[in-house]
């Protein structure tokens, strides 16, 4: 996303069936200028403020949006509102718009959104270290899949072997295609990958720099079902991997693969996060405890 929040409030520990205050909900927001134009962050469908929209939320732009992600090894889609306040909207209720397009002016120097949701939902669980706060039947939420900074885990595929392994022999066999020509078969694919390591990475004499534009200060190669893994580490990774974790044991490593070579027949990724447990097992732990929280 290329919008990013500004600042946060916390949310109340409560229920919040009584919260009618700005700072009792879980909010993020825009720096703007008051009467600028305010977009969309996604794409969805204008739609009429609900009757049970929050009284101090009465000047607001609402967006149903889609999100599609994976959990517990399947594609889910759930259906959010993405509700922008404090501005004077613009776009017509009914509009299918696109991320960019205009929903309404700034009323103030400042644009709040939150996210809300009919339950607590895997996806917004996972890009929330916030409480949400229960209103009316609904859950806000803080808008968490706008900020650059979080990681967004469910956005990672799980590893389809049999999708990797046909792409891995149409880019290295030229058997498998009859235009096929060596080179570099470049691509972006987000990827979790569950295996064990043998070794850490190793430091690089000097750092380089990835295709997107980040450090890497070490790198590994795995084999995995007979294939192989070039990882690219950014500075400090190591260290962290070291103190957290054993090796042999099981690890999840959330990959940015960005082609796969002919010549050396090797993918390459970028090694954005890991996890000793599994993404499905943290969501679910993190929505036992907002449940607790929430009284429920």
């Amino acid at each position: 996303m290329k919008k990013v929040l500004l600042f946060i409030f916390s949310a109340v520990l409560s229920m919040g069936l009584w919260a009618q205050e700005l700072n009792d909900f879980p909010w993020g927001g825009k720096r703007c200028e008051k009467n600028s134009s305010i977009t969309s962050d996604y794409s969805g469908k204008v739609v009429k403020s609900p009757e049970k929209l929050p009284s101090l939320m009465k000047n607001s732009v609402v967006v149903e949006i889609n999100k599609t992600y994976f959990f517990e090894n399947e594609d889910r889609t759930s259906t959010y509102e993405m509700i922008y306040f404090d501005v004077k909207q613009t776009a017509k209720k009914g509009a299918e718009i696109s991320s960019g397009d205009e929903l309404g002016k700034a009323m103030n120097d400042v644009v709040y959104i939150i996210v809300r949701s009919k339950t607590i939902d895997p996806y917004l669980v996972s890009v929330n270290s916030i409480l949400p706060v229960k209103v009316n039947g609904f859950y806000y939420w803080f808008p968490g899949m706008l900020a650059n900074d979080t990681m967004k885990y469910l956005d990672y595929s799980p590893l389809d072997l049999e999708g990797v392994k046909w792409m891995y022999n149409h880019t290295t066999n030229p058997d498998s295609d009859p235009d096929w020509t060596p080179g570099y078969s470049s691509f972006r694919w987000q990827i979790l990958m569950e295996t064990s390591l043998k070794s850490y990475p190793k430091k690089l004499k000097e750092n380089a720099m990835s295709k997107y534009g980040v450090p890497i200060e070490s790198e590994l190669t795995v084999e995995y079902e007979g294939m192989q893994f070039s990882l690219a580490f950014q500075p400090q990774f190591l260290d962290y991997l070291k103190e957290e974790y054993k090796l042999k044991d099981k690890i999840y490593l959330y990959l940015v693969v960005d082609g796969i070579g002919a010549f050396d027949k090797t993918f390459s990724c970028y090694v954005r996060d890991f996890s000793l447990i599994s993404p499905t097992e943290i969501v679910k732990r993190n929505m036992n405890t907002i449940k607790e929280r929430l009284g429920e």
